[in-house]
């Protein structure tokens, strides 16, 4: 099982914490019914993170595609690229997006080389 980091927490146990959240305070009857002591804990903590993770899996499958495509829309009529049918056609990448998504991994690539030399700048003696 892998352990989970505080960038894990906060992507899947936020949304379903406030999830949680909302839905007891809709119906606070449901908190004298609740289990006490620690296998209720983690009963809600697992159920957080579940319903975080189904938010999150959703949030990537439908927001992200719309908000990507909205996106690339503008960079069309920008003409920074060329419209095509496989921009708002789901499930096929087009040129743009395979052309977006090098650019991203280029910049990771840059930005990663760029802290490794600002790394190797860093004198050794600091650490007195």
């Amino acid at each position: 099982m892998k352990e989970m980091n505080l960038e894990d927490l906060s992507r899947y146990a936020f949304s379903g914490g406030w999830f949680l959240i909302v839905l007891l305070l809709q119906h606070p009857k449901w908190l004298d019914r609740s289990p006490s002591a620690i296998g209720g804990v983690t009963a809600v903590i697992a159920a957080a993170l579940l319903v975080g993770t189904l938010i999150y899996a959703l949030h990537r499958a439908l927001a992200y595609r719309f908000i990507f495509t909205v996106a690339a829309l503008i960079l069309v009529l920008f003409r920074v690229y060329r419209f095509e049918r496989a921009l708002v056609t789901p499930l096929v990448p087009s040129r743009a997006e395979v052309g977006i998504d090098d650019w991203r991994v280029r910049l990771l690539w840059w930005i990663q080389d760029h802290q490794n030399h600002q790394a190797e700048q860093l004198p050794l003696d600091l650490a007195d």
